[in-house]
């Protein structure tokens, strides 16, 4: 019986099949941080610390410049760092959908008589 592919443990594989691992005995790059890191960590630091950066990432997005905004349905002001947000809250929200999906199905009847 032959084996081909990656079935044959002594086959050549591929850039893209192989395990990345990087050197041994690295330490996290927090100054006050001893451990040391895995062969398969990419990354510089331990994974305490790498959630620590994401975490502070998420606080810095939160502190953006926060803009004034005029709610498309109901027309009261709110403040929101978000740059996409168009309605003060989700009731607004779902109740300008409905009166967009109405407007839809009327202009449908109109055309179809």
């Amino acid at each position: 019986m032959r084996l081909t592919g990656t079935l044959h443990p002594w086959a050549s594989t591929s850039k893209a099949g192989r395990v990345r691992s990087h050197e041994s005995g690295r330490v996290c790059a927090q100054s006050d941080c001893r451990t040391v890191l895995s062969i398969y960590n990419s990354t510089n630091c331990c994974a305490l610390h790498a959630l620590s950066e994401v975490r502070d990432r998420r606080y810095r997005a939160l502190e953006q410049a926060v803009r004034e905004v005029i709610c498309a349905h109901c027309g009261a002001t709110f403040e929101t760092p978000n740059q996409a947000r168009r309605f003060c809250s989700d009731r607004c929200r779902m109740a300008a959908f409905a009166r967009r999906k109405r407007a839809t199905v009327r202009a449908r009847l109109e055309t179809a008589l």
